[in-house]
């Protein structure tokens, strides 16, 4: 795991009341990982993933899945699958640019299973443009 995990700039994270921004979200992880509830799920994390460091954050690497990012053909698959099947307890994801999902499935599968789930998506440096109207990726 790089030590600098980029965990700000996320377009869905559930139970908001408990999980302010970032700020909470590694303990919540360490949390779930010592409840041995189910497991947490890291998806395409930046920099890899070493037990060490999973320990140094306080997060029991024993109930820990990495899944790499070449390993995803459909992220909106993967992620409801992952969501909706009861064996995470959180489903954390860095998306790559470009992949538009479908947030709505995604919540409902969450809230379904109970899962936290948090999604980093990478932000664009300058905002996308066409005749002067804002283009966004997902429509």
């Amino acid at each position: 795991m790089h030590p600098q995990w980029p965990l700000h700039q996320y377009c869905l994270s559930q139970q908001p009341e408990q999980l302010r921004g970032t700020d909470n979200l590694l303990p919540r992880l360490a949390d779930i990982s010592h409840k041995k509830k189910g497991w947490v799920l890291l998806i395409a994390p930046p920099g890899g993933v070493s037990a060490k460091t999973l320990h140094s954050k306080g997060i029991d690497p024993r109930y820990v899945l990495v899944i790499g990012e070449s390993r995803i053909k459909d992220w909106q698959r993967t992620l409801e699958t992952s969501l909706g099947n009861g064996c995470f307890s959180a489903v954390i994801s860095w998306l790559p640019a470009g992949v538009c999902l479908d947030h709505r499935k995604l919540e409902q599968a969450s809230r379904r299973s109970g899962a936290l789930a948090h999604f980093v998506q990478p932000v664009l440096s300058m905002p996308l443009n066409f005749a002067d109207q804002p283009l966004f990726g997902c429509h």
